[in-house]
């Protein structure tokens, strides 16, 4: 591959670089990043972490940028090269620099030997494709983003059998740990669930059944920038388990008087339970706002689809 026609910083320490990038990306297309979610990922993967910030060489202008992380295995292997965070500003499109960025972050991945994942709006899904992220998971990712004015929670009722931790007293890590891989199985993002979960930024609960003292569910909500809130990870063995986490999540967050104009829910099409709470809580009040495809180079992971009710984010998460 010919070296780009911009240089490229790895890992910027200058926090600009992905201040731009969010801000950026809010305003010019409504994609919703968190302040600190370069924080998080540097923290949660280290050097398995690769944000790339492509700068003219003339100007030291900051172009454009994309991410990629390495997932490992229990072993330590890299077994998973997600990509995101692809990004060139507009001004600066239509010179072929985004193909260029992309193909070096690409070439990290391609060097590994490992699956590789994005994933995609319906626009560039056969660019992809053609690229060799030809195995698309049949399951789209379905995005709703309801305002946060509209839920009503007035006659919701609580289930006392089901108990509620708050996820910043919680310590049994190894059993939220079981709980994440009974649903994608043997990845480790253990790192990614604390470094996330801890953040003053997030509020979030861990469901146990009061019999077995089983984890039976999880939900975190994160503030990002835009004054608005992005639901994930929202885990549950089955509706109820996640009705009470929803009701749950949405009195802390009412509690601790933040603003908030909209939140992102983002599910797997074939799990209807969260459209069926959402419409519940709003009075119907709810529709798609974007669908996205999943690709794989290798094969599709086969996460279970029927307890993610919204994934981690859309970045570069697979679940």
């Amino acid at each position: 591959m010919a070296a780009p026609d911009f240089d490229i910083l790895v890992n910027p320490k200058d926090p600009k670089y992905y201040e731009k990038f969010y801000t950026r990306a809010y305003y010019e297309m409504h994609g919703f990043r968190s302040t600190n979610d370069y924080s998080v990922w540097t923290t949660s993967f280290g050097n398995d972490y690769f944000y790339l910030a492509a700068i003219d060489k003339e100007t030291g202008e900051h172009l454009g940028n994309v991410a990629g992380v390495f997932y490992r295995n229990n072993e330590g292997k890299r077994v998973l090269f997600a990509i995101g965070s692809f990004f060139l500003f507009s001004e600066f499109r239509g010179k072929g620099q985004g193909k260029q960025l992309f193909e070096t972050l690409l070439e990290i991945g391609k060097k590994e030997g490992v699956n590789m994942y994005l994933n995609c709006g319906p626009h560039i899904s056969d660019k992809y494709i053609s690229i060799g992220f030809d195995k698309v998971r049949e399951d789209r990712i379905i995005c709703y983003r309801p305002l946060y004015s509209l839920f009503n929670f007035d006659n919701a009722v609580i289930n006392e059998e089901i108990n509620l931790i708050d996820i910043k007293d919680f310590t049994d890590w190894e059993k939220l740990k079981e709980y994440d891989q009974k649903i994608i199985g043997d990845i480790d993002r253990l790192s990614y669930f604390k470094t996330r979960f801890l953040e003053p930024q997030s509020h979030g609960l861990i469901a146990f059944d009061t019999a077995t003292n089983k984890i039976i569910g999880l939900a975190n909500a994160y503030e990002i920038f835009g004054d608005n809130l992005v639901f994930g990870p929202f885990y549950a063995d089955d509706d109820s388990i996640a009705e009470q986490l929803l009701i749950s999540i949405f009195k802390k967050c009412a509690d601790s008087k933040i603003k908030i104009n909209q939140i992102q829910f983002a599910t797997f099409e074939s799990n209807k339970g969260i459209l069926n709470l959402l419409k519940k809580y709003t009075d119907g009040k709810v529709e798609q706002y974007f669908y996205r495809t999943s690709h794989f180079t290798k094969f599709d992971i086969g996460v279970k689809n029927e307890f993610i009710y919204s994934v981690f984010e859309i970045s570069i998460s697979f679940a």
